[in-house]
């Protein structure tokens, strides 16, 4: 209900409350059970308007009351018709069936119980229709006599009964009285409320993204002018080659030409005898009719993968999906050429960007990939990079093989039996020493992520691809979740004091051993938290607080790390000029530059120490 309804009804009832004080009319409400009626003066009608201020349920339940009704949908109309006619009744007050009177003069109809058979009836005001309720209040609580309130025994409430019934009496002079067919005749044509109209909603909400029609219509056109440049034909169906798949996979698909295989092995590529072409084809209309099962109204990320997954019912992806793309990539791409003589570091290679794929792509589940996060790890952008690069390394966060050196190097170095599994001890050697036991142990227990064997407690060359991405770059959310697990020792989501100092027991323990001033823990806590939330009084720590501050590096290495702790400490100006230098760069990727060129570095001293001796 609008306010100016509730404005024009109030207005109303105030008018029928004055005029009954005026006129001290004997007539009142009706009260009682069927066959009974009893008339309620004047002074018990203003005795229940005092009791309001009295007793203050008397007025809660007047307020039900009238809630009550004003919810009522013939209430609702009714109001709506009234104040139509008292708009209408101030622009044409000189129509028929108007009863000018000036205001403050305006006397309302009193109440009768009945209506005399023989008596002429006066038309209805809109008044009448108004208070004439449908709606059969329930019963109000019995109230005693009140102190003031005279004429009061213990009885039910005289406002609750039957429905109200008004009539005007043949000796008061009417107020504006609006005949029934004047009523229709000055009412002006209403449209219908906006509210009821029903407007049809632009969709808002795509589960498997966006596409256009006109996008979708282009590619068709495309496709057709590619399947009209086919030199063979057979049964007037065109054949469709490689390079051909290659041109629709970059123009019509929009997803990397190195996916051209997958396409084939969909399409069931076969080699046509009286072909003059010598590699393998597909009909055009297998392309088709692939297109339009798995291509046609879908968004990049998702055609990417349906063309991976194995079965249209499979909603996530898996390692063994993923395989097949870094096995394209290793095959054509030129900047991978000189792996073909080394299966077993290819092999290795496969394994790095898988891992790195799911570090980084796999929010929901670490072993599974879902639609949606192809495109939001940026796997799809990459693919598209490598694809007209022929720089592998440009590519820094799946497939270069930079990086991949520097990991496999980084495990190699603390394998020290080479059968690619390291133990805690091997680990504790990774950087010169600098993780402390305590971290360590967290990491074999397997609560930051299972390791291969924990049977044995030795960890694989997978499992270290994680640990090192972590390790060497803080800032990730991946890294966050991996650590933040690690030191959190009950697991309740939040690291407190105790905690803390747990792992930094430690390195106050490592710092005195290396003859290093030790930092007491309390120096060390109130650093932190000022870093952390220097406007909290708080020393409750969660991943929202580390988020935010992008401070979670320098609070991990404070804890475990007690190479990075100095570094942290005496402020190393190496690493300042790196950051200046390379701000489009992580910490991971300024951590593999640096290694990859101190590797090569002694690989090239190596082999000029070889040649000497040789």
């Amino acid at each position: 209900m609008s306010s100016s309804s509730v404005n024009g009804v109030s207005s109303m009832i105030g008018r029928l409350d004055l005029d009954l004080r005026d006129s001290g009319s004997a007539e009142g409400f009706s009260s009682g059970s069927e066959g009974e009626s009893g008339l309620l003066s004047l002074d018990n009608v203003v005795d229940d308007l005092q009791l309001c201020d009295v007793l203050p349920k008397a007025k809660m339940k007047l307020s039900e009351l009238y809630c009550t009704w004003a919810s009522a949908e013939d209430s609702r109309k009714l109001v709506d018709v009234v104040v139509e006619n008292e708009d209408i009744k101030k622009e044409q007050t000189s129509s028929p069936g108007f009863h000018h009177v000036p205001r403050g003069q305006i006397r309302s109809p009193t109440i009768e119980a009945t209506v005399s058979s023989t008596c002429r009836p006066i038309p209805k005001s809109p008044v009448a229709k108004l208070i004439r309720s449908t709606v059969v209040f329930p019963s109000s609580p019995t109230i005693g006599a009140v102190q003031g309130a005279p004429n009061r025994g213990k009885k039910a409430s005289p406002l609750v009964g039957e429905p109200l019934v008004l009539k005007t009496l043949s000796d008061s002079p009417p107020p504006f009285i609006l005949l029934d067919s004047d009523l229709e005749q000055s009412l002006p044509e209403r449209s219908p409320s906006p509210l009821k109209r029903k407007t049809q909603l632009p969709q808002f909400y795509f589960p498997n993204g966006e596409v256009s029609g006109d996008t979708e219509a282009a590619e068709r056109r495309a496709m057709k002018i590619v399947f009209d440049g086919c030199d063979y034909r057979s049964d007037s169906e065109a054949l469709v080659g490689e390079e051909e798949v290659r041109t629709l996979m970059n123009e019509v698909v929009g997803l990397p030409s190195f996916l051209a295989e997958v396409v084939f092995e969909g399409c069931h590529a076969w080699r046509p005898t009286d072909s003059p072409r010598e590699s393998l084809v597909i009909d055009a209309k297998a392309f088709r009719k692939m297109y339009d099962d798995s291509l046609a109204g879908f968004p990049t990320y998702r055609r990417l993968f349906h063309l991976l997954r194995f079965n249209k019912y499979e909603t996530f992806l898996r390692r063994e999906h993923l395989q097949r793309v870094v096995d394209l990539v290793l095959v054509q791409h030129t900047g991978l050429n000189f792996l073909e003589s080394t299966p077993q570091f290819q092999v290795r290679y496969l394994e790095t960007v898988l891992e790195r794929i799911f570090y980084k792509c796999a929010k929901r589940n670490p072993n599974r990939l879902y639609p949606k996060e192809l495109e939001q790890g940026g796997l799809l952008e990459a693919m598209r990079k490598i694809d007209t690069d022929e720089d592998i390394n440009s590519e820094r966060d799946f497939f270069s093989y930079e990086h991949f050196y520097v990991l496999f190097c980084r495990f190699w170095e603390i394998d020290t039996d080479h059968d690619m599994h390291v133990d805690s001890e091997d680990l504790l050697s990774y950087g010169g020493h600098a993780l402390s036991c305590r971290i360590v142990e967290r990491i074999f227990a397997g609560v930051a992520r299972p390791i291969a064997d924990p049977a044995n407690s030795v960890m694989s060359y997978t499992d270290f691809v994680w640990f090192c991405l972590s390790e060497e770059d803080k800032t990730s959310e991946r890294a966050l979740e991996y650590w933040f697990q690690c030191i959190d020792l009950d697991g309740d989501g939040i690291i407190t004091l105790f905690d803390m100092e747990y792992f930094y027991e430690e390195q106050i323990h490592r710092m005195e051993c290396l003859g290093h001033e030790p930092i007491t823990f309390v120096n060390v806590v109130n650093q932190l938290l000022d870093m952390l939330e220097p406007w909290s009084s708080t020393v409750i720590i969660t991943k929202d607080v580390l988020r935010r501050s992008k401070q979670q590096s320098a609070f991990f290495n404070v804890l475990f790390n007690i190479n990075k702790l100095f570094a942290l400490e005496g402020k190393d100006l190496r690493t300042i000029r790196q950051v200046r230098e390379t701000p489009d760069l992580t910490d991971w990727d300024r951590f593999a530059l640096f290694e990859y060129h101190r590797l090569s570095a002694e690989e090239e001293e190596t082999e000029t120490v070889d040649s000497i001796v040789f």
